[in-house]
């Protein structure tokens, strides 16, 4: 994949997570757009030419999210992309099963990551039930994400 087409999916994603996700929200949650990039690209392709587009993502996710902690998610979804290129051998990579379940671990463990290390909250039983509706809820979002990427030619070269 071309830098253009990884830049110019970012921006659109971007846009929909900024824009129309936020229409979407169930229980204070919407899917995460960006982290389905971020398992696409990391059991789609080497690593070489994964690690820097998922550390965008994170980045463009810091940046556009408001959470005052720059770099959070950039690290998490970086380290996301690494675990899932070591463990992609194992895995029917181009089943959508497989695909929704690597997108919802990596959902729990970013987000809780997250929430553990620099979120602090006070009430943790409401953010755990917000943690698993997001979770489920980007899992549902993710065929048709990841079939449009196909629908698009988006494919590994």
């Amino acid at each position: 994949m071309r830098w253009s087409r990884v830049l110019l999916t970012l921006a659109v994603l971007l846009l929909l997570q900024t824009t129309v996700v936020p229409w979407l929200e169930i229980a204070g949650t919407g899917p995460n757009l960006l982290l389905i990039f971020v398992v696409w690209r990391a059991l789609g392709w080497p690593l070489e030419r994964s690690y820097l587009p998922c550390w965008l993502a994170g980045l463009a996710r810091d940046v556009f999210s408001g959470g005052g902690h720059l770099g959070a998610f950039a690290a998490l979804y970086l380290v996301a992309a690494l675990l899932i290129s070591r463990v992609r051998r194992g895995l029917f990579v181009k089943h959508v099963v497989t695909q929704v379940m690597v997108v919802v671990a990596a959902s729990l463990a970013s987000e809780g990551a997250w929430l553990l290390v620099w979120h602090h909250p006070p009430g943790w039983s409401a953010l755990v039930v917000r943690l698993l509706i997001g979770a489920l809820y980007t899992a549902l979002v993710t065929p048709v994400v990841l079939g449009l990427f196909w629908s698009l030619g988006w494919r590994r070269r």
